[in-house]
């Protein structure tokens, strides 16, 4: 059996797959927690630079926004 962190799963409604709870940065960066030992201003600006690269128009913004503070395009490219 494939497990840990080899595989994974990816739902595709971003609206009931993020949690409201938290911001769209630590949702986004909890992967790089659990996977990756790294400091978390190190963590913080490599999950910046991740929102970037899938077409956040403002990555330091969005990282401590919440799912439903986003439009469901960015919530799509968050997942």
């Amino acid at each position: 059996a494939l497990r840990g962190s080899r595989i994974g799963k990816i739902f595709q409604e971003p609206m009931t797959s993020l949690s409201p709870l938290h911001t769209i940065g630590n949702q986004v960066s909890e992967s790089l927690q659990i996977h990756t030992p790294m400091a978390r201003a190190e963590r913080k600006a490599r999950t910046e630079e991740m929102l970037s690269l899938v077409g956040f128009p403002n990555p330091r913004r969005a990282y401590d926004m919440y799912p439903f503070e986003l439009s469901g395009g960015l919530r799509q490219r968050a997942m």
